[in-house]
């Protein structure tokens, strides 16, 4: 194994003078090709899910002109999600983020990183 494997992907989600939040992708995320397709809707759920129970209403028509995606693509990305349990589907349009799914972590402050 490389050591740039080893090495997760941090996307900064907000970062102000007063609170920062990242999103980091483990090696073990990035090697799973139809997972790795998914980030932009990740990110997206992300920046949009409460963050006291992580649950969020998502739609194709609520974030078709923000991803700049086609609804095939959408419900694709969708599916793979709920099919990996990084997804449960709560009702309509409601869906939860499976807080134990190893691969995908959100982090208040910054992440100590080797």
């Amino acid at each position: 194994m490389n050591t740039f494997e080893a090495v997760p992907m941090l996307i900064i989600l907000d970062k102000t003078k007063t609170k920062s939040k990242y999103l980091s992708f483990e090696s073990s995320f990035l090697k799973d090709k139809e997972l790795k397709k998914t980030i932009d809707l990740i990110i997206w759920i992300f920046e949009n899910a409460n963050p006291s129970d992580e649950n969020f209403y998502m739609s194709y028509r609520q974030i078709k002109e923000k991803l700049n995606i086609s609804e095939m693509t959408f419900f694709r990305w969708l599916k793979i999600l709920l099919k990996k349990e990084f997804l449960k589907k709560i009702d309509t349009n409601l869906y939860k983020i499976n807080k134990n799914f190893i691969g995908v972590s959100l982090f208040q402050n910054i992440p100590n990183i080797g």
